[in-house]
């Protein structure tokens, strides 16, 4: 019989858990409630599949945690800021927020570079390019306002 998608205790007793999908073990394990994977070690096709529901001791799953609520990781705070204020800068607010999404998205990536448990990349990537836009497009029409009313003066 095989077994639901679940958090199990991991027969290769180097993490606490690791995901079986209801096929396999997969490279996803846990320790501690924190999700990561495990990509080095055997191969895991060999290992043996968890035990049914109902099968073993009553309560076989208890002290497996529910890893749902803690799968993820924390994202930067620099990153959402950098996106939201790329944003406003295009569309709400023109040219001081673009260049504040440059100045956090910068700070942003480098976090995440000396912080590999941090996320937001794609955020802190989406920042600068919103600032870099929102500036060269605001600068743009600052510049055309500008001349235009230079030459009608």
């Amino acid at each position: 019989m095989v077994s639901e998608p679940a958090w199990h205790v991991d027969p290769t007793g180097r993490h606490e858990h690791r995901w079986w999908d209801g096929w396999r073990w997969t490279a996803d394990v846990a320790d501690r409630g924190v999700v990561s994977r495990d990509e080095t070690g055997p191969a895991l096709p060999g290992l043996p599949p968890p035990p049914a529901p109902g099968a073993g001791p009553a309560g076989a799953r208890a002290g497996v945690p529910d890893l749902v609520a803690v799968a993820t990781r924390p994202t930067s705070g620099k990153a959402v800021a950098a996106l939201t204020c790329g944003i406003c800068g295009l569309v709400i607010v023109p040219f001081v927020p673009s260049i504040v999404a440059i100045a956090l998205a910068l700070a942003a990536r480098a976090d995440l570079r000396r912080e590999p448990r941090l996320e937001g990349d794609g955020m802190a990537t989406a920042g600068l390019v919103t600032g870099i836009v929102g500036t060269v497009l605001w600068g743009a029409l600052i510049l055309v306002a500008v001349i235009a009313a230079a030459a009608g003066a």
